[in-house]
């Protein structure tokens, strides 16, 4: 029997051994770049399993699993690019369901994804789990996003954008990796998402959610991050006291004002 399995990996051709070792052990895989695409590809094709490549996320490897596992119930396997145990601790808390270290063989990976696909005889119960940045916060299962008390009117590709921006939230996140919808599973392409970017700071805008800064990276994409006290708030300092000296008449200097 062959299974459908997703892998995501952003190494691009030198992944092609350890693909081509995985599906020696009974998978056709669909390989995606980005958790964008991983996430449209969920939303279309019941996978056995997934596979995540860490390589190039990072610390949201974590966010990332966590964000796989509210849209699958399917094994996730997490490829450790660091080795650290504290990392493959927090991956298995997020969800995923075995962490292999780099380095392992291909026949290996596939080996135990085979196993893990066998031993699911019944779906898991997928787990609610919010992501936040700040006072925003997003509910994966239910697909809705607030602020504060204010609910974001998202459209379903507006809100899989935003999730991955808050899943990579202070990172660069590339247009590749928010991709569109595919019309197949070995189709998954990058769609221009300015429109899309657009219209989600415009939903900021009118929740008043002036602490989020969605911010255009110049030839990398784009990035979600929490913007500073001042330019959340229109911060601006007071008067100083000052020591009066010759020809000031108090201590009390002229206010100033910020310029950003």
């Amino acid at each position: 029997m062959t299974h459908l399995g997703l892998f995501i990996s952003a190494r691009g051709h030198s992944s092609a051994p350890l693909r081509r070792g995985i599906e020696q052990c009974g998978f056709r895989l669909v390989g995606v770049e980005g958790l964008g695409a991983a996430i449209d590809s969920l939303g279309q094709w019941g996978f056995d399993a997934v596979l995540l490549d860490s390589h190039g996320l990072g610390s949201a490897s974590a966010n990332g699993v966590r964000l796989l596992r509210a849209r699958s119930a399917a094994p996730i396997v997490v490829l450790d690019e660091d080795g650290g145990e504290e990392f493959q601790l927090q991956c298995l808390a997020a969800g995923a369901t075995d962490v292999i270290e780099h380095g392992a063989s291909p026949r290996l990976v596939g080996w135990k994804l085979r196993q893990l696909v066998r031993a699911v005889a019944a779906p898991p119960r997928v787990e609610r789990q919010e992501l936040r940045i700040g006072r925003l916060r997003l509910d994966p299962a239910r697909a809705t996003a607030r602020f504060d008390t204010v609910a974001l009117e998202l459209s379903a590709s507006e809100f899989d954008t935003l999730l991955v921006l808050v899943a990579r939230a202070g990172q660069p996140v590339a247009r590749g990796e928010l991709a569109g919808p595919a019309s197949s599973p070995q189709a998954v392409t990058g769609r221009s998402i300015d429109t899309r970017i657009y219209r989600i700071r415009r939903h900021f805008a009118a929740a008043g959610a002036t602490e989020l800064d969605l911010a255009t990276v110049h030839g990398r994409g784009y990035r979600l991050s929490l913007a500073t006290v001042a330019e959340a708030g229109g911060w601006s300092p007071g008067p100083r006291l000052r020591l009066a000296g010759p020809g000031r008449r108090d201590g009390l200097s002229a206010p100033r004002t910020w310029n950003p």
